[in-house]
């Protein structure tokens, strides 16, 4: 896989060799359901050949391609365009795109379809957002999923995107972002994580309120703390209780169509948590890959779940290890932790969760420093 701080890597139709190919036209990727779900995808005019315009929807084969619109207004009789959604364009790979010996300049030309399929011979739409998300890295970042990916945390990371019926549909368009601000992105909109593990394996996380074994990567005892360095820091001003939501990015027009807001749906507002601390300024999470209003439900479950409550203000733990006994750890998974001069639900602190977010390691001086986070409430009286 390309280096997280590369760009990631779209051809320029120019580059491809399509003849008559305009320079700079990027050969965008289509993802998902854009037939069903609002928004279209925004056509690339990449190539004038022999009277023809050629209008690029995908530099991938399509699952369909569907109502053609101009200017968003749809055409009617569209006997004027061709459509090829799987077609091997001068023998330099198989795209989807239009034809039309219409010159419409710089008028907007956009459809409705399902994007990228599977290797299958059955012709399956990836949507699942894991898999999306997956494909995405493979074909534009040259991730392989068998040798890029930390294989037990991918597959725990498929059956809860199954399992909360996450969908993603999205469109890559340009080189103007970084494999690492992408994987970060596409993982935030199914309210997980990624990082990179010791072993140069990329490792991805679902939050769904709740942890499994698996993610559980050691144990740190009271007694390995420097007691003198403990630091707990508690944020209410992130508490989430009244949250507007938006989705259903419309690529052709660069807006979010979709949008779920708790002074609207009482569902998005948690009424214990403004009872305890007051109605906390309403907080907006955009949400470019998601289409799917039950995916936005599931989101919203998850957040409060985490977040909200009372009371429920997020945490952060900073501490000092005594030695070098833990310099396996590393930022990104969780792990247990001890300490019982902290209380949660007034019982001292044991074996408590908390996910590493930050570490320093000193080996000269045996020292590991840590920042991590805790989303329930701790306190040390």
């Amino acid at each position: 896989m390309r280096e997280l701080d590369q760009p990631i890597k779209l051809p320029d139709a120019k580059d491809v060799g399509y003849t008559g190919a305009i320079s700079g036209a990027m050969m965008q990727i289509v993802y998902g359901d854009f037939l069903t779900e609002a928004g279209t995808i925004p056509c690339v005019h990449f190539a004038t050949n022999g009277g023809l315009y050629y209008w690029l929807v995908s530099g991938k084969p399509m699952k369909s391609i569907g109502n053609i619109y101009v200017e968003g207004i749809m055409e009617e009789s569209a006997t004027d365009f061709t459509i090829y959604e799987d077609n091997n364009l001068e023998g330099l790979g198989n795209i989807a795109y239009l034809t039309t010996p219409t010159d419409y300049g710089y008028k907007k030309i956009s459809v409705g379809g399902e994007g990228r399929m599977d290797d299958s011979s059955s012709l399956n739409l990836i949507e699942v957002a894991s898999e999306v998300f997956g494909q995405v890295l493979v074909d534009v970042a040259e991730a392989t999923i068998a040798t890029d990916f930390e294989s037990s945390s991918w597959a725990l990371t498929g059956q809860r995107c199954i399992l909360q019926g996450y969908k993603f549909a999205g469109i890559i368009r340009d080189n103007n972002i970084m494999v690492g601000q992408l994987i970060l992105q596409m993982v935030s909109e199914w309210f997980g994580d990624a990082w990179i593990d010791k072993s140069g394996k990329l490792v991805t996380i679902v939050d769904i309120g709740t942890i499994v074994e698996q993610e559980i990567k050691g144990t740190i005892f009271q007694s390995d703390l420097v007691e003198t360095s403990i630091i707990l820091t508690q944020r209410l001003d992130d508490v989430v209780n009244n949250l507007l939501m938006k989705y259903k990015y419309d690529f052709t027009n660069q807006r979010y169509l979709g949008n779920k807001d708790g002074n609207e749906d009482p569902t998005y507002k948690d009424i214990n948590s403004i009872n305890a601390y007051g109605n906390v300024p309403q907080r907006t999470l955009m949400f470019r890959w998601v289409k799917d209003d039950a995916h936005i439900s599931k989101i919203k479950d998850v957040i409060f779940t985490i977040y909200a409550g009372v009371p429920r203000p997020y945490t952060k733990l900073g501490f000092r290890l005594k030695d070098l006994r833990h310099n396996n750890i590393y930022a990104g998974p969780f792990v247990r932790f001890s300490y019982n001069k902290f209380y949660k639900d007034g019982v001292p602190m044991e074996n408590e969760v908390i996910r590493i977010k930050n570490i320093s390691k000193d080996f000269n001086r045996m020292i590991i420093d840590i920042t991590a986070e805790d989303m329930e409430v701790i306190s040390n009286v």
